[in-house]
Order: structure tokens, then sequence, then C-alpha cells
């Protein structure tokens, strides 16, 4: 049986239940629950997409400067 959901503390919740396991980032490990145990995984190469989300109807200054911030200090994916 496989399970999903987008919510880490549906996801963590369903582990405390005794329903499976899951792979989630470092943060969730500060929902701590009974019978969750969390290892880290060494040495993986591993990284998330992110995105930069904003209102299409007009860019304010902070959210141009975050946009050039993002884009010039953020390593290039394809590297």
């Amino acid at each position: 049986m496989v399970n999903r959901s987008r919510q880490f503390a549906t996801i963590v919740s369903m582990v405390s239940a005794g329903r499976g396991v899951a792979l989630v980032p470092e943060p969730v490990q500060r929902l701590q629950l009974p019978g969750i145990t969390y290892v880290p995984l060494a040495a993986t190469r591993h990284r998330s997409e992110v995105a930069i989300a904003y209102r299409s109807n007009g860019l304010n200054p902070a959210t141009v400067r975050l946009i050039d911030l993002s884009t010039t200090m953020l390593p290039d994916q394809d590297q």
C-alpha cells in the first residue's frame, strides 16, 4: 500500500503510526513524534529544486532584488 501526502506533518504521522518509512528534508526532524527515528543520509549528492513565486501583476523593488540575488548567487543547475 502506498500513501502519499504533500504535508510533512501527515507523512511523519503515518510513519509514527507504523504505516511505513519516508524520505524527508532535514528540517522535518523538528517534528518529534513517538517511535520516530531520523537517520541522516551520508554523502548524498541530491538537491532540491526551488522556484521563486511572485505576483505577475507587477514587481516591487524587493522582489526584483530577490530575483537578481537568487540568479547570481545560486549555482547553475547544469554544474
